[in-house]
């Protein structure tokens, strides 16, 4: 996920994986603005990142 969002160790980034189920969040570091989503599926990896990305999630990152 890290990889995938272009993130680092420093990034406002969180992911919790429950069987097939992921739930993850991305923000700037300062907390004003943050998105998150849920997928279920055997993709749900892939997919959550893409939606992220597609949503704004780099643009939260480089903030």
């Amino acid at each position: 996920m890290v990889a995938a969002l272009g993130a680092d160790c420093r990034s406002a980034l969180g992911v919790h994986a429950d069987g097939a189920r992921i739930r993850a969040f991305v923000g700037r570091a300062d907390g004003s603005a943050w998105i998150a989503d849920e997928v279920a599926g055997e993709d749900a990896a892939q997919e959550i990142a893409q939606r992220l990305l597609a949503v704004g999630a780099e643009e939260l990152l480089r903030a």
